[in-house]
């Protein structure tokens, strides 16, 4: 018997709003605002509308997935959920002279 594989904590959402997953079929439970359970709904697909009163969610999916999607796992506002590599935020600036030592 292959097991379930169930997120731990709550992934804030926004209400009435359009996400994709990653993964094709899951179960998703939805709460309020104050953590209180509102329902769940079986995706069979990419994309799913939250309901308007759902704050958070938590996600449910077989674990015949295997042990890639226990780490690899891509929720997206919107209809694309497909990886996108972090880009860094540092910034470069070029300097016409040398760093001088806080006394010199």
């Amino acid at each position: 018997m292959i097991g379930r594989i169930r997120s731990v904590g709550y992934t804030a959402i926004e209400p009435n709003t359009v996400y994709s997953s990653s993964i094709i079929a899951c179960a998703l439970y939805y709460y309020r605002e104050d953590k209180t359970w509102i329902g769940n709904t079986h995706i069979q697909g990419n994309t799913f509308t939250t309901p308007a009163a759902a704050r958070y969610m938590r996600i449910e999916f077989s674990g015949s997935y295997g042990d890639t999607y226990k780490n690899d796992l891509c929720i997206s506002k919107g209809t694309d959920a497909s990886y996108k590599p972090h880009e860094s935020t540092r910034h470069y600036i070029p300097l016409d002279e040398p760093l001088r030592g806080i006394n010199g």
